[in-house]
């Protein structure tokens, strides 16, 4: 079998392989991190020079441009699709498994008005 000392050199070599395993996990965490940080960055800098977003005061404002920023046209379609097929999500006072088949039914809608207005393959 092992020796004492073998043993013990074989412990070292583990903690300090886990060791050094955790490091290279917390770097590569840390890079996403930066990477994440950076993309925000950089959109943020583009919407300040399409005029979409403006800085006063040390504040983030609407921009002359603000209603052409691709987030406030998602947030209205979102706000269109909530209020065509979940009319009543906003006041909605039910139980938990009403709203889910009140979820089921307004996303049974939606799928269904998708199926006859999307382009079929036949159509290009």
């Amino acid at each position: 079998m092992f020796s004492d000392q073998s043993f013990y050199e074989a412990k070292v070599f583990l903690r300090s392989y886990g060791d050094a395993i955790n490091c290279l996990k917390g770097a590569a965490e840390k890079e996403q991190s930066i990477r994440f940080y950076e993309s925000f960055m950089k959109h943020i800098v583009e919407a300040k020079e399409a005029n979409e977003i403006d800085f006063k005061y040390g504040r983030v404002s609407k921009g002359p441009q603000f209603k052409e920023l691709k987030e406030y046209k998602l947030f209205q379609f979102s706000n269109h699709v909530f209020k065509k097929y979940l009319p009543d999500f906003d006041g909605y006072k039910g139980d938990y498994p009403s709203l889910t088949k009140f979820l089921r039914e307004g996303i049974d809608k939606l799928k269904t008005c998708l199926l006859y207005t999307s382009p079929s393959p036949r159509d290009s």
